[in-house]
């Protein structure tokens, strides 16, 4: 790796469905992630499986990708590279578009009553 590749900025996500494809279809480097901003609301570990259940059905709809982008997904929850700010701060990324940024301050963000437990 070249100091100029090294030095390039981590990656900021703005959805976990569609980050996570990415991932899976090697349009992304998984080292390349700083963490992804999500619009969900999983407050448990089984919250969290129950959702990645769903998105194997009605998200991830490439068969060849669809196991890799829910492990991929588990694997950052793990890492706590997942934020879910639905929960923390009433307010999420607005839209999808773009998927990844470079700075927190290119964000749009969609103001939203705090997620209750």
């Amino acid at each position: 790796m070249s100091n100029q590749e090294s030095k390039r900025p981590k990656l900021i996500g703005l959805s976990l469905s569609w980050c996570c494809e990415e991932i899976a279809e090697g349009k992304v480097e998984y080292d390349d992630v700083k963490l992804i901003i999500t619009r969900t609301s999983a407050r448990t570990p089984e919250q969290f499986e129950k959702m990645i259940q769903e998105y194997r059905k009605y998200y991830w709809f490439n068969p060849a990708t669809r196991n890799k982008a829910a492990r991929l997904a588990r694997k950052l929850y793990r890492e706590g590279k997942l934020e879910q700010p639905r929960i923390t701060h009433g307010r999420c990324p607005k839209g999808r578009y773009p998927i990844w940024v470079t700075n927190r301050k290119k964000i749009e963000w969609k103001e939203e009553h705090p997620t209750p437990a």
